[in-house]
């Protein structure tokens, strides 16, 4: 289950205006929409974040789970996990005066986002107090880099945005050189086939 904290997972810009603009022509030199354009890319991100089930932005986490009696798997927000600092467990989500871990009691999978605990859970209410750090790239530009496959899939969502931004509820658009649209905006399949391959399921 997610953190006690969390509202809703924390995303980073997944592509850069400047890959947006190649993507529709790559002669284009017209800088007037790229306000707009950018725009687009941090709600584009957001929604993909939501799809990906993990927090994209790379940041410090000190984040609260609630756990079940004698579950040894807690399963972050945040993967991948760059730098894991604690674990507390705990009877209660008060932590004050509590002492962390072994770090011989649990292992972190980086990767994943998920912690086994090399111990039972013995409270009827097991509580974990949990800081790291996680996400793909703390700028638009570290995500391109690092993630070239997410960083397109978020390109051609955008793009996609653009291409249909005036029939947005599946109206059919007609007319010599237009485009029809018959379903509502959603994430393309192309997009939602690359970002299977990271999403949390």
């Amino acid at each position: 289950m997610p953190a006690i904290e969390a509202a809703k997972l924390a995303s980073v810009d997944l592509t850069t205006v400047a890959k947006v603009n190649e993507s529709i022509d790559t002669s284009m030199t017209d800088t007037s929409q790229d306000a707009y354009i950018g725009t687009v890319i941090t709600a584009v991100s957001d929604r993909i974040t939501q799809y990906l089930g993990f927090h994209t932005l790379s940041a410090s986490r000190t984040e609260t789970y609630e756990g079940r009696r004698f579950e040894r798997v807690v399963t972050l927000d945040g993967q991948p996990v760059t730098t894991f600092t604690s674990l507390k467990y705990h009877s209660e989500s008060d932590f004050t005066g509590v002492l962390a871990e072994a770090t011989t009691a649990y292992t972190v999978h980086k990767r994943s986002g998920w912690i086994r605990l090399d111990f039972a859970p013995i409270y009827k209410n097991n509580y974990f107090q949990v800081v790291y750090t996680s996400g793909l790239g703390a700028t638009d530009t570290a995500v391109v880099s690092g993630y070239p496959e997410i960083s397109l899939a978020a390109t051609m969502q955008v793009k996609y945005f653009l291409q249909r931004r005036d029939s947005m509820g599946g109206n059919i658009t007609t007319g010599a050189g237009s485009t029809s649209f018959e379903t509502e905006y959603t994430l393309q399949k192309e997009v939602r086939m690359i970002l299977d391959q990271y999403a949390r399921r």
